[in-house]
């Protein structure tokens, strides 16, 4: 049983809500924290599962965002004063069963008055909100993980301390053969004294063997833009569709196949996550289907190379990280010697839960396989990212994407925006991404896909492709992983 339920509005803050649902899934354990697109599966009773999730609950955080009365747009068309109101009916089944409620304000917004309440929800007004800024998320949402603890909740490793306590009894005598016999090996094994300029490795015994280490996939050489050489502006044409002529020469072959993975168990429904441990970051199952790869039907913003429009099946499904690579990923599951060099608008990389950049594809890639998975095909990329969707972009691309026109030259910090269908976050806007090309073609070039934080609207497509140097590190280049999935 879920002990955190979460409240909100999916045309208020989806994003934010997604985000939070991954930091204290993180911090309490999977299938602590309830979310709607998460737990409510296909066919399943809405207010069934919503009264029996409140009911079980501990604490019930209620996010509040600048629309959260009005019902947030298009995705929520009633209003808080409806009793038919998803988020009315939340709140109000959580204050009928005294559920500790705890509304959290998000992106600068204030808590309602009781004359903007129904009668039924007033209550709410007296109750003292915490609030989560983008500016200084991680301390806001230390602050609300410590007050959830403070109401008996506890983090996921505390759980071990409450074993049976036949079991703990187990493991205390284990505990001790284990150290009596590592007593007697290291009486059995250690030098007898010699003269006092014995070397500390004799003092000690002889150093335990280590296995050679593997040796690495060979990289091709890595290049760098020089500053201010063709940089774009937001106004500017999206940079060069084939490598510039100063790249070094890149050497024509076919796609190597990509490398072998452990494969996860196939998901049960759309969206469904599952935390990947070696990097920290959710995946969403992606369903097997059909959809047209390539230009979408009536989209005259078109290139060349995203014509002709091709159908395919996706025979089998597969697992897509929901959201791009962020730092504290990518320092999690890497040495911190390869991070590379951080950009302009996120010095220092202070800022973790933004998409890692500056890669190279054979970063990524390695990456990928540290992890135990890969990068995804163009074809599967550009499934997921439509996620049925057969326009050229959302009708609101604001809702989903950073990009020129609200991004104020940055990057920013994942699954802010609205996810699509599949439970994916940022599949348009924020950082390019690195995938894996098709066999023979575009001529050695690397490909990546879904566009910017710095690509304008007719570039933040689902099927433009932006063609570079795969040794080409820039600002804009990130990447997500996937899994494959047992047949």
């Amino acid at each position: 049983m879920s002990r955190i339920f979460i409240c909100y509005r999916r045309g208020d803050t989806a994003g934010h809500a997604g985000r939070l649902f991954d930091h204290l899934s993180s911090h309490f354990g999977e299938g602590s924290v309830f979310r709607d697109v998460d737990a409510i599966g296909a066919g399943a009773d809405f207010v069934e599962v919503i009264q029996e999730a409140i009911d079980g609950c501990g604490a019930f955080l209620l996010l509040i965002g600048r629309r959260w009365l009005e019902g947030g747009g298009e995705m929520d068309s009633r209003r808080l004063g409806d009793p038919e109101d998803y988020v009315h009916l939340e709140l109000a089944t959580a204050l009928e069963k005294e559920v500790r409620v705890i509304p959290v304000l998000i992106g600068g917004a204030a808590m309602p008055g009781p004359a903007e309440l129904p009668e039924s929800l007033e209550a709410i007004h007296r109750l003292n909100a915490v609030e989560l800024r983008d500016a200084r998320w991680d301390s806001d949402v230390g602050e609300l993980v410590d007050a959830l603890e403070r109401l008996g909740l506890e983090p996921a490793a505390v759980a071990t301390r409450h074993a049976p306590w036949r079991l703990r009894i187990v493991g205390a005598l284990l505990a001790v053969v284990a150290l009596g016999t590592g007593v007697f090996v290291w009486r059995a094994l250690r030098p007898r004294p010699v003269e006092p300029a014995a070397t500390r490795a004799e003092q000690t015994g002889p150093p335990a063997e280590v296995a050679p280490a593997e040796p690495e996939a060979e990289v091709p050489a890595e290049t760098t833009l020089t500053a201010g050489a063709g940089e774009p502006t937001a106004t500017d044409e999206p940079r060069e569709r084939t490598s510039k002529k100063t790249d070094p020469p890149i050497e024509e072959s076919p796609r190597p196949t990509p490398p072998p993975q452990s494969s996860w168990p196939a998901g049960t429904r759309s969206g469904e996550p599952r935390i990947n441990p070696k990097d920290g970051l959710y995946y969403a199952w992606v369903p097997a289907g059909d959809f047209v790869f390539g230009c979408s039907p009536g989209d005259g913003e078109c290139e060349d190379d995203e014509r002709p429009p091709v159908p395919i099946d996706i025979e089998g499904g597969f697992w897509l990280s929901r959201t791009e690579v962020t730092v504290r990923a990518y320092k999690k599951a890497g040495p911190a010697s390869i991070l590379p060099a951080a950009p302009s608008f996120n010095a220092g990389w202070a800022d973790e839960t933004q998409p890692v950049v500056n890669l190279t594809r054979g970063e990524a890639e390695r990456f990928c396989r540290s992890v135990a998975t890969r990068l995804p095909t163009e074809v599967e990329w550009e499934y997921a990212a439509r996620a049925g969707d057969r326009r050229g972009h959302p009708q609101r691309l604001e809702d989903v994407a950073w990009y020129a026109e609200n991004s104020n030259g940055t990057t920013w910090p994942v699954s802010q925006k609205m996810p699509n269908d599949f439970g994916l976050f940022d599949m348009l806007g924020n950082a390019s991404e690195w995938v894996l090309p098709a066999p023979g073609r575009d001529a050695g070039q690397g490909v990546l896909r879904g566009g910017s934080w710095l690509h304008q609207r007719r570039f933040t497509r689902y099927s433009f492709r932006l063609l570079d140097s795969p040794n080409r590190r820039d600002e804009m280049y990130g990447f997500r992983c996937l899994a494959t999935a047992d047949a």
